[in-house]
This record gives structure tokens, sequence and C-alpha cells, in this order.
């Protein structure tokens, strides 16, 4: 039987005139669902068990990593009570890889159909939205035979889903739209990246619905945070593995929000070994393995070494100027021209000291360049270059356009050109350029990642016998330091803060030869080629 008929016989118009337009009775929307209606009482679209989130979610929907298999929660008892909690505002703070985007799109399906309205997911940039509409979100549903019956009209910002409607929407530069969305749920992915003004608008658009749910889901990031002062207003929930429950910790204060801390120690024996912990605990910056393993708040935001600490880095297993056999070289060099500003040039060699990627960086050679003439340091890099003949140089870009024009003239695709950015989602991007290699990196990381050598132990430099070169040289390392700062938005971010008492050419220097040799690494891609025969 035509749908349409059906439907109209069960309706006072069935014996109106052909020529009557219906939709002047029945608005498009209202009719679309009558329709659906009729349709699951016909028997082409099941009624569904939504009785229980997990229990609808294990039947319906498909294990997206292997889609001839359902859903599964084995392993996963700490997701169950996330999944059936009914409070109107949950805050998640969590490791990165921990299954919450399935959570997030898990929650869109279900509550779609469990309770039909008007559903918004926001994450801070528009294509990471559409990333999770057409990647995940979309490609979830029409996974399952059952659930793609749902399925209406789809674009990237706005899918119909069973009775209800579910917008996608970055907050970056859509607020407005926003705004203008009356909503019965929001969940805001990626708070930490986002304007404090999106919880507002969030608040607003659930304002005149009577069901009023939220969910706030992050990684951390620095502590004091506007995200950390939400997860301070929640209950603050761990779990315990061996009672195989959530155990809240902030029991001295009323909470606003029910509150879970998801960490990459719970995927122990699922995805993740304590072997792989450790590699990053080994190979991460302090701060990523503490936001992004342990899913805490960073608040160490003082100086990561001390001059002891540098200081420590001189051994007399380096020899100035001498190099080893089968060892390879990388050169870094920082443009610089005034009074206190100078062109450093200086030679670093890694050696492996842990399979795959954790490695000494042996400094061999440091070179202040101070003529008085630009073209006079270009020279004298060139000499360098032709003595120590490296396999490839990190060359500062910001004050050496010309300079490393010069340079690429005479050694070629060796040159790498190395643009400091300030994009923490992207900290390394390797792209050809007219002239070498262009390395585009996110300074605050590399900073971290310099100064993390160091605690470490796995920077080493040459022992020289003049205390004040030695001396110029911490001071030069430790001429930048930490400081948060707030932006208009209500975000904190950390950023390095040129100390102006003191040069800091050295220290780029050494963050470019760094550089260079990642670039050749992502270049050639095999260990004993980039590194060389090391004991």
């Amino acid at each position: 039987m035509n749908l349409f008929k059906h439907f109209l016989k069960k309706t006072f118009i069935y014996s109106l005139p052909t020529s009557f337009n219906i939709m002047s009775l029945f608005p498009y929307e209202s009719l679309k669902k009558e329709v659906a209606k009729v349709r699951r009482k016909l028997g082409e679209i099941e009624e569904l068990d939504l009785s229980d989130p997990v229990t609808f979610i294990e039947k319906y929907v498909r294990n997206p990593k292997d889609p001839t298999k359902p859903f599964s929660f084995e392993k996963r008892d700490y997701l169950l009570p996330l999944y059936r909690d009914m409070s109107k505002k949950i805050v998640i703070v969590k490791s990165r890889q921990m299954e919450i985007t399935e959570f997030a799109v898990n929650m869109l399906i279900y509550w779609s159909l469990k309770r039909p309205g008007v559903y918004v997911y926001a994450q801070p940039t528009l294509p990471k939205v559409a990333r999770f509409s057409k990647d995940r979100l979309r490609k979830q549903i029409q996974r399952s035979p059952t659930l793609k019956k749902f399925l209406g009209e789809t674009d990237v910002k706005r899918i119909e889903f069973g009775e209800s409607v579910i917008y996608l929407y970055s907050t970056f530069g859509e607020m407005d739209t926003l705004r203008g969305i009356p909503a019965d749920a929001v969940i805001l992915d990626e708070v930490q990246d986002m304007d404090i003004s999106a919880l507002a608008v969030a608040e607003e658009m659930l304002s005149h619905s009577d069901f009023k749910r939220m969910w706030l889901i992050g990684t951390p990031k620095e502590a004091g945070s506007k995200f950390e002062e939400l997860w301070n207003m929640s209950d603050k929930k761990e779990w315990d593995a061996e009672k195989k429950m959530w155990i809240p910790t902030n029991t001295d204060r009323e909470t606003y929000y029910s509150g879970y801390h998801i960490t990459q120690k719970m995927a122990i024996g699922l995805w993740m070994t304590e072997e792989e912990i450790e590699r990053k605990r080994k190979t991460y910056t302090k701060q990523r393995f503490v936001n992004e393993v342990l899913g805490e708040f960073y608040s160490g935001i003082g100086r990561p070494v001390s001059f002891e600490d540098v200081w420590r880095c001189f051994t007399p297993l380096i020899k100035k100027g001498v190099l080893e056999k089968g060892r390879q070289y990388y050169a870094g060099i920082d443009w610089g021209v005034g009074r206190k500003a100078y062109t450093v040039f200086v030679l670093m060699t890694p050696m492996l000291k842990e399979y795959p990627d954790i490695y000494y960086y042996d400094v061999v050679y440091v070179k202040r360049i101070d003529y008085p003439e630009i073209s006079q340091h270009v020279e004298e890099c060139k000499n360098l270059i032709k003595k120590f003949n490296p396999l490839a140089i990190g060359c500062d870009i910001g004050m050496g356009y010309v300079q490393n024009q010069e340079l690429y003239k005479t050694f070629g695709s060796i040159i790498v050109n190395v643009q400091y950015l300030n994009r923490p989602d992207k900290t390394f991007e390797v792209e050809p350029s007219i002239f070498g290699t262009f390395a585009k990196v996110d300074r605050t990381t590399w900073i971290d990642l310099f100064y993390d050598k160091i605690t470490k132990g796995l920077l080493r430099i040459y022992e020289d016998e003049d205390d004040d070169i030695k001396e110029w040289i911490v001071n030069n390392i430790l001429a930048e330091y930490p400081e948060v700062e707030e932006l208009p938005s209500g975000r904190r971010i950390k950023k390095w803060v040129h100390d102006s008492e003191q040069t800091d050419d050295l220290l780029h220097a050494l963050i470019y030869s760094m550089v260079a040799f990642e670039t050749r690494k992502e270049i050639v891609g095999h260990v004993d080629e980039y590194v060389g025969f090391v004991s």
C-alpha cells in the first residue's frame, strides 16, 4: 500500500479534492513525523528497545573498527555508568584516544531516538566538525541496517535522524548561528580550546527546553584554565578498578556537574600496554604526558630547567669540533645583527639511545658570529658548512630570508627554512619551497621539547675550557621563560617569553638543528640513513 494513501485514510481529509493543498493544513516537518509513525506501524521501521542506552547501543550500533560486529563494552566497565548517567550536566576530563568521540556519537544517536528534539554538537573549528559529521556520526548510523532507516536528509551541518534534527557547528566564527538555535541537548567537544562564551551560548540555547542535557568533553591543558574551573565545579569522579565503580573525590562542596576523569591507564590490557605508557613518558614532553596520557591539568609553569641542569650537560666525552666516523651531523643557524644579537652556528649529532625514537643530542661545535656586516655572517656560515659537511641545516627564516637564499645557491636542498608559528594543533609540517625545504613548527611546543631533552639527560655539550663561554651557553639556553596569557575569550595559554637581558640566539640555533634532523627523518624514513652507525 502506498504510504501516503495509508496516512490519508487515517485522516478526515481523505475525501477532499485532489487539487486541495494538503500542505496548507500540515506543515512539512509535522507531516514527515506522522509519515514516519505510519511507516513504523507498517513494519518498515522496527520498534526500538530504548529502555537503556547500553542495551540499545549493544543491540543496534556497529563496531566502528569492525562493522561486521556489534558495538561492545567488553572490559570497559568504566564506560557503563557514564553512558547511563542521567545528570543534566556532565563534564568529562579525558586523555587522548579513549573512545569518548564514540561516546558523543552514541549519545546523539540514542537520545535523538529516545527523546525527539533538537540536538547540537560543537567543536572549535569547522574542519573538525566536518570530520565528525561525515566520518564519525553519519558513517556510524549508516553501518547499522536498523539505524540507517531513520536517517533523513543530511549535510555537514544538519542531519535529520528519526524525529530529531542534529546541528553541527564550530564555536569559532559561528557563535551567532548557534545562539539562534533553541536546543534540547548540547555536546561541546574539545572544550579546552573553546572561548568561555561558548558555554554561555549553550546555556542560552537550552533555556526553553524541559530536557536541558549538556555534555562538556575535553583534554586538559594548563592548570588554572576555565576548563579546570568547570572540572572543579563537578564531583570529580575517579575510577576504582578493584571495586568497579566511580568514586566522587570532590565531596566538600556543592557540585554543578557530574564529572568523570578518564586516563589512558584505563586502556591497559585493551589497546594500550604498560610499555607504551612508559615509552610515552620517555618521549613526550612532561606537559604533553600529563595532559594527553594522564588526562590531568599541568601546573608546572615555572622554568623547567635550572642553571645547574644545563651546566651538567657539558661532558668530556664530546670533543669540540671533532667529528667521529659513522656519525651524521646536523647544523642550526639563528641569524641576528645588532648590539646584543649575534648569528649563531651550531653543529649537532644524534645518537640513538633507545629504539625507535629516543636520542641523545650531542653538540660538538658552537660559533658566535658578530661581524658588523650580515654578508660576513653568510660567508662565515658557508665556510663552516663546507668544513663540517652536515646532512641538513635548519636556518631561521624570520630574520634570514635573504641569507637562506644565499646558502641555497651554494648548498641546495640541504637547507631547511624554519618558521616559528603559533599552532599547537599542528606542531611540525614539512613542505618543499623554491629554495630548500620549508619546516613550519609550533614555537611553544619545540621550546618545550628542547627543555625536555635537558630534564631527561638527552642533551650533551662538548666540554669547553673557557668557563666564560660555558656560562654564556647556559645563560643563552635559559633565555626564555614561560608565562600564562589569558586571552579576551577567557582561554589561558602558555607561551615562552624572551628575557630581554639575555640573548637567545644559541637556544634557537640548537632547536633549528633538531628541526633539521626531524625534517630529514621525515624525508628519508630509515634510521640508519639519518643517524648513521652508532655504538
